[in-house]
């Protein structure tokens, strides 16, 4: 188990054949529709979907069954950024402007999507992606978009 979220539980895998590993994001159904989030994950889907960017984890597949939904994404190790902020305190000043940097350019990669209304969800969330501890740190010290919550944009 790499973590464990709000909604679902992450785990890592490895597919056999190409040797290769992936987060699978994994939901029970009845905890979303019990929660009202079946919306909000079908979003997430969705944008993920539509999303190529190198430092937004793509969406390799999904499927469901019963009980589950499955979603497999890259594998990113390295570890939440709020995790390593937490543990460091604070990041000094070439730290915070090389990420700061990399964060404007998730932020623009989400919102300089051809779609007219993607663009516009997306710039109703960006604050609330802002605040979501869904980014990593990689092992070559980038920041990764691996998962963002949706909701209505703020008044």
């Amino acid at each position: 188990v790499l973590g464990k979220g709000s909604f679902g539980t992450v785990i890592l895998c490895k597919n056999d054949s190409t040797k290769r590993f992936y987060a699978m994001k994994l939901f029970k159904k009845q905890y979303l529709v019990d929660r009202r989030q079946v919306e909000r994950t079908s979003t997430e889907k969705r944008v993920l979907e539509r999303l190529s960017f190198p430092f937004i984890m793509s969406l390799h597949s999904s499927y469901q069954d019963d009980y589950f939904l499955y979603m497999f994404l890259d594998y990113c190790s390295g570890g939440e950024l709020l995790f390593h902020l937490a543990k460091r305190k604070r990041f000094n000043e070439n730290e915070t402007a090389f990420l700061g940097n990399q964060e404007g350019e998730l932020i623009s990669a989400l919102c300089n999507k051809t779609d007219p209304s993607f663009r516009v969800n997306c710039l109703g969330h960006v604050e609330k992606i802002e605040k979501t501890g869904y980014k990593k740190i990689t092992q070559n010290s980038l920041l990764a978009l691996t998962g963002f919550i949706l909701q209505p944009p703020f008044k």
